[in-house]
């Protein structure tokens, strides 16, 4: 009993923080000549639709647009970086998400 609460403890906590999701493999990768600025403003509110724990923060040299629960942490993560002459786009996810077909889409329609 006490290795299936370790377990399950361990699954929850994998998706648990953005730095974590940082690491991840990116399901993906694009760039445009759209400013970060634009992309953020058409894919902030396609996230929220999805799902509305979305939030966005601005950084230093772009956003970044995170959905996350109150029990799992982290679970999907879009970088988007200014470049001169438009934006760069990175979307990763927890593997305690699942699919993240919806948010990828919504990435790709933003660039």
């Amino acid at each position: 009993m006490k290795m299936k609460i370790a377990v399950v403890a361990f699954i929850a906590l994998t998706g648990c923080s953005v730095s974590g999701l940082q690491e991840k493999k990116p399901l993906f990768v694009g760039e445009t000549v759209k400013a970060a600025g634009i992309v953020v403003r058409c894919l902030g509110p396609k996230w929220q639709d999805i799902n509305p724990s979305t939030s966005v923060t601005e950084t230093e040299n772009g956003y970044r647009v995170l959905v996350s629960d109150s029990s799992l942490g982290a679970l999907v993560l879009a970088t988007i970086v200014g470049k001169n002459g438009g934006s760069s786009a990175t979307v990763q996810a927890s593997s305690a998400f699942g699919s993240a077909k919806a948010f990828v889409q919504a990435a790709k329609d933003c660039m």
